[in-house]
């Protein structure tokens, strides 16, 4: 956890994922129970990246970010508008989407709302038989992954 780091990874990855990372935290310091991991594989025909953050939070900020998260988007936006959609149907638990596919990009929240977590996630080109470690975060239809 203590290697996450918002400006770097907007800074080094953002063009990347087209992304400025916004519905990822500015700051995790406060935040002691959680995982955090970014991959890349840049030097071959099959090139991806992901990074994902796992965050328990207490009651209160659990509360806060739900709600900083919810309004962000337009549960009625189309996905892609810069808006986030709510889908409680596609991933194990229910999500915010951002991107879904475009230029090969997915970015999302997941709400494990019985551990109190937020899983933070953003996947450039999956691979999914790389990400095995990661199947509970991604789609329940990792077919749909496909190229």
């Amino acid at each position: 956890m203590s290697a996450y780091n918002k400006s770097e990874l907007i800074s080094q990855n953002g063009a990347d994922f087209n992304s400025n990372f916004e519905m990822f935290p500015d700051s995790i310091k406060e935040f002691a129970d959680g995982q955090y991991v970014s991959k890349m594989n840049l030097d071959t025909d099959d090139s991806f990246e992901y990074t994902i953050l796992r965050i328990k939070y207490s009651e209160d900020d659990y509360n806060a970010e739900l709600e900083r998260l919810s309004n962000m988007g337009d549960a009625k936006s189309e996905v892609g508008s810069g808006n986030l959609i709510y889908d409680d149907k596609s991933y194990n638990y229910p999500a915010y989407i951002a991107k879904d596919g475009e230029d090969n990009v997915y970015e999302y929240v997941l709400n494990n709302e019985n551990e109190r977590e937020i899983i933070y996630v953003i996947l450039s080109n999956p691979i999914v038989s790389e990400m095995k470690e990661w199947y509970e975060y991604l789609k329940i239809d990792r077919n749909s992954y496909e190229k």
